[in-house]
């Protein structure tokens, strides 16, 4: 579960602006994961998903 450090504004359409409150939160949208993180921001714990990343050739090589 994502956990902010302090509040984020951020703008999901370039337009207006909205605030994220710091703490614990069930799920945020993916592109607020990650400028949080790139602000160094989010909980260290919780790490977004990496978009290049594949989960299914992820997945084929830790079968192999």
């Amino acid at each position: 579960m994502p956990v902010l450090k302090t509040s984020l504004k951020w703008s999901p359409d370039g337009c207006r602006i909205e605030v994220i409150p710091a703490g614990e939160h069930p799920e945020l949208p993916g592109r607020a994961l990650e400028i949080a993180s790139q602000l160094g921001i989010l909980d260290v714990g919780y790490l977004p998903p990496d978009p290049q990343q594949d989960p299914e050739k992820t997945d084929k090589k830790a079968k192999k």
